[in-house]
């Protein structure tokens, strides 16, 4: 008897571990120096609590920002979620990064979040405008000779 219930209960945490997706995205492959990305790790599945993201120092990032949205969904007795953690970081380096480290932790298991691949170059300098001295063609004021 003890051997049945032990096997039934593996059976089921199997099957609730292989029902959780986690989906890393983010907004640009490219990117310069001091530019904003907004990193995005989506979980779905069936939860008793709700998981949470383990947030490493991304090497090559700052992170200005975290922000996380939930949805749940109860259909038929059943009750799935889907949690999005957001996270703003800035490029603070150059070279092919990778965002790597991140895990989402359930109740009972913890989870590698894919790593992704991002190419970050020097800032481009951009010309800034005066506020005190407009461009002639800014200016509106007509000047007749």
């Amino acid at each position: 008897m003890k051997r049945i219930f032990l096997l039934v209960f593996l059976s089921a945490s199997t099957i609730y571990a292989a029902d959780i997706s986690i989906k890393p995205q983010i907004d640009k492959d490219q990117a310069e120096i001091g530019e904003v990305l907004k990193y995005s790790v989506e979980v779905k599945g069936s939860f008793k609590s709700a998981p949470s993201l383990i947030v490493p120092e991304p090497k090559g990032f700052k992170i200005l920002s975290t922000q996380t949205a939930s949805n749940y969904k109860i259909s038929g007795g059943e009750v799935s979620s889907t949690i999005v953690y957001n996270l703003m970081l800035a490029a603070v380096s150059e070279g092919m990064l990778e965002l790597n480290g991140f895990k989402v932790k359930t109740d009972s298991e913890e989870y590698d979040v894919e790593p992704l691949n991002i190419e970050i170059t020097g800032a481009t300098l951009k010309p800034r405008e005066d506020k005190k001295h407009p461009s002639p063609k800014e200016s509106k004021k007509d000047i007749w000779i």
